[in-house]
């Protein structure tokens, strides 16, 4: 099974302003957790063109350790991935004295109120829905963070 092409998970319009967006935060660093590469690779590029750090990892699993050992400023989750459940992975990251102040954020194709509930509930700071915008996805991302 291939892919799906990377506008089915961000917007055309977000997509296309990468490069005229000025950089916000210069060595902030985002980890991005999800599945699929397309999708990955362009929320990367964005946050490196508006100055953040960022990588990858393709699962949650990889998150936890990525955040015991990186303890980047923030983790964008799919709550879907293969492999552990990215729900335990939030939650064991917020429980964790070590990577507890990471702030998480939950991506999801479900919009649903009960979904949301159940992201706060395992200590994610914020919810965004796919397909993503990326331009509110950094602008969420920034707000979160302390100037």
């Amino acid at each position: 099974m291939t892919s799906p092409p990377w506008h089915e998970f961000c917007n055309a319009r977000s997509v296309a302003s990468v490069h005229s967006a000025s950089p916000i935060h210069s060595g902030r660093s985002v980890l991005v957790v999800h599945d699929q590469e397309p999708l990955r690779l362009a929320v990367v590029r964005t946050l490196q063109a508006r100055g953040f750090r960022a990588r990858t990892v393709s699962s949650s699993r990889e998150a936890l350790e990525s955040a015991r050992q990186e303890r980047p400023d923030v983790i964008l989750m799919d709550m879907d991935p293969p492999g552990l459940d990215s729900w335990e992975s939030a939650r064991r990251i917020k429980a964790d004295p070590v990577t507890r102040n990471i702030l998480v954020v939950a991506l999801s194709e479900h919009a649903e109120v009960d979904v949301r509930n159940q992201a706060m509930r395992v200590g994610c700071d914020a919810f965004e829905v796919k397909p993503l915008d990326i331009d509110h996805l950094v602008e969420s991302v920034r707000a979160l963070l302390p100037a």
